[in-house]
């Protein structure tokens, strides 16, 4: 596609639900080729973006647990087709579901940078919904990048979990006016239904206290 752009008025683009790459062209002068346009492009926005990638034919899950300043407690994952907003609550969006691990970057989570005075905390985690019952038995890697902090990143199969602990708690991203702390985790849960203080609900949310009702689920 072509887009009308000059060097003061440069084409911004990103991000946007359907969208997993952005472009930054930094060189603004080229020797041109007769029939060449050159287009200005910048990005939109500053981001935050988690990532779970893996090869084997197995069903993983890039997760986010978000509690917002204003109380709101909102989970994303691809069970339950949760699957959140940039610009609205919860200010995360996932990048949907890769039930078989064909996609060749795996699943996103990404948030603006701007719209993280909405957020007091991120929980991200990761499941295995499918295809292992332990976490040495994936290629899975995340990484998590936040501008400004260092990268965060899990080889998943060098974790040892016990069978059947599907979950892992990765790190917590806090957000203290403009002030963000991230606390690093790599703790393993199991995903039955347990109830705690009259509430329906997982190991794994007692431990980092989400204070959720849970209930069994498939994506079938």
């Amino acid at each position: 596609k072509e887009m009308a752009a000059t060097k003061s008025k440069p084409y911004t683009v990103g991000p946007s639900p359907s969208s997993k790459t952005f472009v930054e062209v930094k060189r603004e002068s080229k020797k041109m080729k007769k029939g060449e346009t050159l287009l200005f492009v910048k990005l939109q926005s500053s981001q935050l973006v988690a990532n779970l990638d893996w090869d084997n034919a197995q069903d993983l899950d890039m997760c986010a647990f978000v509690e917002l300043k204003n109380g709101g407690k909102h989970i994303l994952q691809p069970l339950g087709k949760t699957f959140g907003a940039l610009d609205y609550a919860p200010y995360v969006l996932h990048s949907g579901d890769d039930r078989h691990g064909n996609s060749e970057e795996g699943e996103f989570l990404h948030a603006e940078m701007g719209n993280l005075k909405h957020i007091k905390r991120i929980v991200f985690y990761t499941m295995i919904y499918s295809g292992a019952s332990n976490w040495s038995q994936t290629d899975a890697v995340v990484t998590i990048s936040v501008p400004g902090q260092s990268t965060i990143e899990v080889p998943l199969n060098e974790q040892n979990s016990d069978h059947g602990q599907n979950k892992c708690v990765l790190c917590t991203l806090h957000v203290e006016g403009k002030r963000l702390t991230i606390d690093r985790h790599v703790t393993f849960h199991g995903g039955g239904i347990i109830t705690h203080k009259g509430r329906k609900t997982i190991d794994m949310d007692v431990a980092y206290d989400f204070g959720l009702t849970w209930v069994t689920a498939s994506k079938d």
